[in-house]
């Protein structure tokens, strides 16, 4: 039996909520525009002291000043039981 996918919908999240949420997740990709041509590049990040940390195979000085990352996962947060 196939169960069908789950409904996805987007939601905007505080700088501090979107940190928690990629917590779980270690994969990702660095998106930019570069040349006027879009560039996607494929990296690892993790949280650090309140930050995140992206790591890539490419130095950062090719990277501009306004990136996006994206994740792969992100951590489901669940009620604590009897709640």
């Amino acid at each position: 039996m196939t169960l069908p996918p789950a409904a996805l919908h987007m939601a905007e999240v505080s700088g501090a909520e979107a940190l928690c949420l990629v917590e779980g997740s270690s994969l990702g990709r660095l998106v930019y525009v570069r040349r006027e041509q879009t560039v996607v590049r494929p990296a690892r990040h993790v949280r650090q002291h309140g930050r995140l940390i992206v790591r890539a195979s490419f130095r950062a000085t090719v990277v501009p000043e306004a990136v996006m990352c994206q994740v792969d996962e992100i951590r489901v947060v669940t009620a604590p039981a009897g709640r």
